[in-house]
């Protein structure tokens, strides 16, 4: 279904849409979010900061206060949300995107403390960033470059795939397998995160 998860009365809308479909909720997956280009803290404008906050942690919270009724009705639910890397590591150029994650993981936690007691736990993901890394077109050389770079000192040394290595993390967190895991966030990059 179409929805936008950025205004607060359309991600109500989707969840009672799907509980009526469903019979209830059971989990929340929250990673869509969009993306601002990438610039210089000194150059953001108000529109770029605005859409990564309405379609970050706004939305995220949005989508979060529409299930979390129909999950207190069954006594138990699994929310993940999506962090960043680079919310942690302060990217140069991803000021925004940044700041913006890193609210989505306070929300996490704060989530977790307030809804544990109902059977729901709350945990976030920062995944391998994916989208923006696909390999660079032939003859595009300083784009090659980089993206190879990008690999040299990774201790995997590959990208994550989305399927293959993101998503049984996400299966993994909305099974009962993690009844007892909440407030954390799980670095699922193949070890990105140790070269910071």
């Amino acid at each position: 279904m179409q929805a936008d998860h950025g205004d607060r009365e359309s991600s109500r809308s989707a969840a009672l849409r799907a509980a009526e479909a469903f019979g209830g909720i059971d989990a929340l997956v929250a990673n869509a979010q969009s993306y601002s280009p990438v610039k210089r803290l000194e150059e953001v404008t108000e529109k770029d900061f605005d859409r990564v906050l309405d379609t970050g942690p706004k939305g995220t919270l949005w989508l979060m206060q529409a299930v979390v009724p129909h999950m207190k009705a069954r006594g138990r639910g699994r929310i993940v949300t999506f962090g960043s890397a680079t919310g942690i590591t302060g990217g140069a150029g991803y000021g925004p995107y940044a700041a913006s994650k890193e609210a989505i993981r306070s929300l996490t936690r704060t989530a977790a403390n307030e809804w544990g007691r109902f059977g729901i736990t709350v945990n976030c993901i920062c995944p391998a960033s994916v989208a923006h890394r696909l390999p660079p077109a032939d003859g595009d050389t300083e784009r090659q470059a980089a993206y190879a770079a990008m690999f040299d000192d990774h201790p995997l040394g590959r990208d994550g795939d989305p399927e293959a290595d993101i998503a049984p993390c996400v299966a993994f967190l909305i099974s009962d397998a993690s009844q007892y895991l909440t407030g954390q966030t799980l670095m699922v990059d193949g070890g990105g995160i140790m070269r910071a």
